[in-house]
């Protein structure tokens, strides 16, 4: 994916996450954690285990290390592709699919639509906040 930058508005959650040798990762990938490391979303599984999208790029050559990455909150107001010209209206739930890009669908949803649209490829969505104990794990979250 290109580097895509998606924030529209609202107050960003940037958190240094861990990052392993090699990952290539361009700037608004989505990306999930595998291992306690972060490595981009490549399916439709991943939603499962979704922790944001990256705000800079990590290149093949890259060393292990850290990058900065806007974690799910349900403050911030993001611009995200979609896999087809779709019609939505506000309250829509997506999920990602294997090439970044989003899909409606209440199974396993990540985000749900901020404006409303009409043969459009492009959605402005809340990110919501994760559903399972594989991701980020935030006090009084069941064990």
């Amino acid at each position: 994916m290109a580097n895509d930058f998606k924030h529209v508005r609202g107050t960003q959650t940037i958190a240094p996450l861990l990052i392993g040798s090699g990952v290539v990762v361009s700037i608004g990938d989505h990306l999930k954690l595998s291992g306690g490391l972060v490595t981009p979303v490549s399916a439709d599984t991943d939603n499962l285990v979704l922790v944001g999208y990256a705000m800079e790029a990590h290149r093949s050559t890259d060393k292990a290390g850290k990058i900065s990455v806007a974690v799910r909150n349900a403050q911030e107001i993001a611009r995200v592709q979609l896999d087809a010209a779709s019609s939505w209206v506000v309250g829509d739930e997506f999920q990602l699919n294997g090439s970044q890009k989003l899909k409606k669908s209440t199974t396993n949803a990540v985000a749900v639509a901020m404006n409303a649209g009409t043969s459009g490829t492009e959605v402005e969505v809340l990110y919501t906040l994760p559903n399972t104990t594989a991701g980020l794990r935030f006090v009084g979250d069941a064990s």
